[in-house]
């Protein structure tokens, strides 16, 4: 289950950290990606999905992609909590979902992706 947190919250006490994120390619354009953070309130995606652990990033993706008509093409990346917050800026996100994971991969990790985390 994913752990809820305020964006503020989360990417203040995560100032050096860094995340794996999910994107999605419709025909026209990629996109990050994003959950409800509350289903019953009629809201839009506001929430951004992100995790230590890139295979964690990589099913989550992939089971997403596997669902959503229209998606052509998905990526992992890694990405640092500047341009975590620019991604929220963007599309108006006001939450993160940090995705749970075995282990903190990163560029330590050795699991051989092509995420930008170095571990390749």
């Amino acid at each position: 289950m994913p752990k809820l947190c305020n964006a503020g919250d989360f990417l203040q006490a995560n100032g050096s950290s860094t995340y794996y994120v999910g994107f999605l390619k419709s025909p026209q354009v990629w996109f990050p990606l994003a959950v409800v953070s509350d289903p019953s309130s009629g809201r839009s995606l506001d929430t951004l999905c992100v995790a230590r652990s890139c295979r964690a990033m990589q099913d989550m993706v992939k089971g997403y992609a596997d669902r959503v008509e229209g998606v052509e093409q998905t990526m992992v990346q890694f990405l640092r909590i500047d341009e975590i917050r620019r991604l929220m800026e963007k599309y108006g996100m006001e939450h993160v979902a940090v995705i749970s994971g075995d282990v903190d991969e990163g560029s330590d990790g050795g699991c051989n992706c092509d995420c930008g985390c170095g571990c390749g």
